[in-house]
């Protein structure tokens, strides 16, 4: 740079120098520059530069503003101690006059400088602002996002203090993790408040980022945390910064989903479970409306002396142990881990004096955070009362006589169990809306009753209990509640209630045992028409121990081969050939011998086990057949008997027409009897599964026909092959002349549809000639042969006669 430019730095309006950077010498130093120096040219000398534009006067090279700016690259700010304005000194070096030089620009930069402070203030108050509005924060962290670096932090735990000497933010949130309850949600934390993560939200708009998450302050102690930053610009530097602060939500937390809960639904009340403290907090169970349940957070427990201490105020003393078992904290976790919630009833103590069902709800409140929470939700009338009639429930009679017997322990009370008489036929004749309504006005009767029942309610179907006082108890007001007709939709209906009584002799026994003995009373009343009911004795105790025996052993005796099939013959009317045979199953008990199905198969109904029975009756006999055949044996049709639950059974019944299918045994061999009552039983399936067996080679008959009120419509809808006339229309032959008439016309339509006729129950001759004149086709019963085991059944096929369209191996 030489002479030609001085006339343009003459002319700048900026204080323009140039010195020598040896030896501080001006070499020049334009009018702007001598006129703020206060100074000719002539007077310009390097002291006098290093006054004025030096630092503190100094005399050494990087002491000058203008050595500085240049050797640095940047602009250097100073303030002139004298008139105390701030400059802006930019230095470049440069040409002068062929010699090395520094040229040097200053700006007086005093009123953007007071700006700058003003903004700078602005900011510093705007971060003072944060940290203010969050004072009651546990711990507060000042960092320069862009830099990575913490400038300052502050924590209420000591624990976390030796993170004050941490000036890396990466460093500092990866030691914050050790803190973390749970790992993924440590991950979690570290991701979101990254460095990359908090730059690239802020320059998409976002200026703050929250989460919540248990903090581990101690071996024994945690705590819910909510962790947010608020993110600025430094307006001075440009960096983004923010002030990251922690606040305890614990207990605001929980209150909050508490409230949101408790106005979501009426809940009587809250238990909140916190698996990382094991501690519990009673929220008001046991109030009844919702004003009861806004208040304050309640007293906090260790979890085990908290659930005894509910379960002892508000449980009733019957259900105590189950409903503390149940509550262990282990199990609940482990009902968690398989489904969404878990929950059990029991009984707590009401307000009113009485007592009242609850539904304990449990489900993962944060299942991160591994809260949980348990809502208590009344229940009574869900679970106390009936659908149809709206009276008792089992559960409502149990819980309600429970409170009447202790409320008042030196009554004498009786329990009465009732039912109805043939309903199930009433159901299929006239449809379940006319059978419910019967069942109403039974309630009602026995409501209304001069019995004064206490409680009366409907344990299933059409059976009905009530607790009365003995003293109450009127026979004579009892058989007309059992045998009074009813006006049902203008038509008198003739129906009778059966009617078992058990005088309550000690209020300590289960309520439901006592319902259990006076069903069993029922069982013994001999002419419902001359005395309705029947009173619970020791006797019965005997027999119902007895058969409860015989029902426990039911499980084994299958495995244990002591149930066998027997064999009752069936013989042609025509010549009194042997035609085919009934399999019945019967039970040789090791100890009591033979026993009649009339005492266990009902047993085995009620559990279920029939079906195992049946299919094992089934496979005994195809195995028998077989065997024979293959041996060249004579062989006769068998009929199996099938229940209701066995069609509901698809596996059995699948293994039934594939054994039918795959056997090699002529068609008609094996044979299907199912009751009337069966088939009306069933759903749209019966159809299509008998169908099935049919396809396979197997009779259908239809056994007990007669002995329900659907018999005319039942052969209408079933594709059979063999109708067998129940034994109560056989035993009225020669004493019934109208019953004779049945039989013929019924034998005679069986016949016009293309179906056999068998007669069971057949005992006398006079039977048997009735049928052979009115043309039925076969009998079965003890005339001819009781029933036979296996081996004195194949004595029988060896000796007699076999009916020509019998299947034999003779005829083959």
């Amino acid at each position: 740079m030489g002479q030609q430019y001085k006339s343009i730095i003459d002319a700048s309006k900026q204080i323009i120098y140039v010195v020598d950077p040896e030896t501080k010498e001006i070499l020049f130093a334009n009018e702007t520059a001598q006129e703020k120096m206060g100074i000719k040219k002539a007077q310009l000398s390097c002291h006098h530069c290093h006054e004025f534009f030096c630092k503190d006067g100094g005399n050494k090279s990087t002491d000058c503003y203008g050595l500085q700016a240049a050797y640095s690259g940047r602009m250097v700010e100073f303030q002139d101690p004298k008139t105390k304005e701030y400059y802006r000194i930019t230095g470049k070096f440069t040409e002068w006059n062929d010699r090395k030089a520094l040229l040097v620009y200053m700006d007086n930069a005093t009123e953007e400088h007071i700006r700058d402070e003003q903004e700078r203030n602005r900011y510093k108050n705007t971060v003072r602002s944060i940290i203010q509005m969050n004072r009651h924060a546990v711990a507060t962290i000042q960092v320069n996002i862009t830099q990575g670096r913490i400038l300052d932090s502050y924590s209420e735990y000591s624990n976390v203090e030796y993170l004050k000497n941490i000036q890396d933010y990466s460093v500092h949130l990866k030691e914050c993790q050790k803190f973390f309850v749970n790992q993924k949600s440590a991950e979690e934390f570290v991701s979101l408040f990254s460095r990359e993560n908090l730059l690239e939200r802020f320059e998409n708009g976002e200026t703050k980022v929250r989460m919540e998450h248990l903090f581990e302050l101690s071996k024994d102690k945690r705590t819910l945390l909510s962790t947010t930053i608020t993110m600025i610009r430094n307006p001075f530097t440009k960096d983004v910064e923010g002030v990251i602060y922690a606040h305890d939500v614990s207990g605001t937390h929980l209150e909050r989903h508490i409230k949101k809960l408790l106005l979501e639904r009426e809940y009587l009340g809250i238990l909140l479970i916190s698996i990382p403290t094991r501690q519990l907090i009673v929220y008001n169970v046991g109030g009844n409306n919702q004003s009861d349940t806004t208040g304050q957070l309640g007293d906090t427990y260790e979890y085990e002396d908290g659930i005894a201490r509910f379960v002892e105020k508000y449980v009733v003393l019957s259900e105590r142990d189950e409903a503390i078992q149940n509550m262990e904290m282990s199990k609940i976790i482990r009902a968690l881990k398989k489904e969404s919630g878990y929950s059990f009833v029991t009984r707590i103590h009401s307000r009113e004096g009485g007592t009242k069902y609850i539904r304990l709800n449990f489900m993962y409140l944060n299942e991160e955070k591994e809260l949980i929470v348990c809502t208590a939700q009344d229940v009574t009338l869900e679970l106390g009362q009936e659908e149809v009639i709206h009276i008792w429930n089992r559960k409502g009679f149990i819980h309600k006589t429970e409170d009447i017997l202790f409320g008042a322990p030196t009554e004498d009370y009786a329990i009465l169990y009732f039912d109805i008489s043939h309903f199930k036929a009433v159901n299929e004749r006239f449809g379940i809306a006319y059978g419910d309504e019967i069942l109403r006005m039974c309630a009602k009767r026995i409501e209304e009753s001069e019995l004064r029942p206490l409680v009366v309610a409907r344990l299933e179907a059409d059976h009905f209990v009530a607790l009365t006082k003995q003293r109450n108890l009127d026979f004579n007001e009892l058989s007309r509640v059992c045998l009074e007709p009813m006006m049902v939709e203008d038509h008198e209906m003739d129906f009778i209630m059966n009617c078992g009584i058990f005088m309550i002799d000690d209020i300590d026994k289960p309520i439901q045992g006592m319902c259990d003995r006076a069903m069993l009373a029922k069982e013994y009343i001999e002419d419902a028409y001359v005395k309705p009911y029947a009173i619970f004795d020791t006797s019965m105790r005997v027999a119902y121990m007895a058969k409860n025996e015989l029902a426990n052993d039911i499980s084994s005796a299958l495995k244990n081969e002591e149930m066998v099939v027997y064999y009752q013959p069936i013989y042609s009317v025509k010549d009194h050939k042997l035609a085919s045979a009934e399999a019945l199953i019967r039970w040789i008990h090791p100890s009591r011998g033979l026993i009649s199905p009339a005492f266990f198969v009902p047993s085995m109904e009620e559990s279920g086990q029939i079906t195992e029975a049946d299919y094992f009756v089934a496979s005994t006999v195809k195995k028998l057949l077989e065997d024979r055949y293959h041996e060249k044996k004579p062989i006769v049709p068998v009929e199996v008997n099938l229940t209701w639950m066995d069609f509901y059974d698809r596996e059995t019944i699948s293994k039934l027409i594939n054994g039918a299918k795959k056997t090699d045994l002529p068609k008609g061999t094996l044979c299907l009897e199912i009751t009337e009552s069966t088939y009306s039983s069933l759903t749209d399936v019966k159809e299509d599964f008998l169908n099935q067996f049919r396809e396979v080679g197997c009779k259908v008959l239809v056994d007990d026909f007669g002995s329900g009120y659907s018999s005319f419509s039942t052969i209408a809808d079933i594709n059979f092959d063999v109708l067998k006339l129940d034994m109560g229309f056989v035993r009225q032959i020669g004493s019934n002349s109208k019953m004779e008439v049945i039989i013929e016309i019924l034998i005679e339509m069986a016949h016009k549809i293309g179906v056999k006729v068998i007669a069971e129950g057949v005992e006398t001759k006079e039977q048997l000639d009735f049928l052979t004149e009115k043309d039925c086709d076969f009998v079965q019963g003890y005339y001819f042969s009781k029933p036979l085991p296996q081996e004195d059944f194949e004595e029988l096929l060896e000796r007699e006669e076999i009916m020509d369209w019998s299947v034999s191996n003779r005829e083959k």
